[in-house]
């Protein structure tokens, strides 16, 4: 089979077979992110962002509310986080405008790819 797709490949106009659905390329494995990936990153993050301002850490779950009274995080510390998700997953999911998301897990599912 390999030698026919390299016979095949010497014509002109060969183009390379489509990919299956739902198969991934290498680099699109290694860019992945899952939900509760994307959750381990915003803990991490809002343990960074807590600890700096001297507070006390809560459990930190999917239902979380991330402005209010749940972290004690402001909009600041927010767009801190978004900007540091960016950074550490690769992606902004707000690419193309504002998302509403109030929860570490309904920001996780943004990142979740």
């Amino acid at each position: 089979m390999a030698r026919l797709l390299d016979l095949c490949k010497a014509f002109p106009g060969h183009v390379e077979p489509q990919r299956r659905v739902g198969e991934m390329s290498p680099q699109e494995q290694a860019m992945s992110v899952g939900e509760e990936s994307a959750h381990a990153h915003i803990r991490t993050i809002l343990n960074r962002i807590l600890t700096r301002k001297g507070r006390t850490i809560p459990a930190i779950e999917p239902t979380t509310v991330l402005l209010g009274r749940d972290l004690g995080i402001d909009s600041l510390d927010l767009a801190m986080l978004v900007r540091e998700l960016e950074r550490a997953l690769g992606f902004d999911p707000f690419r193309q405008g504002f998302i509403e998301f109030r929860t570490v897990g309904e920001l996780a599912r943004l990142y979740a790819r």
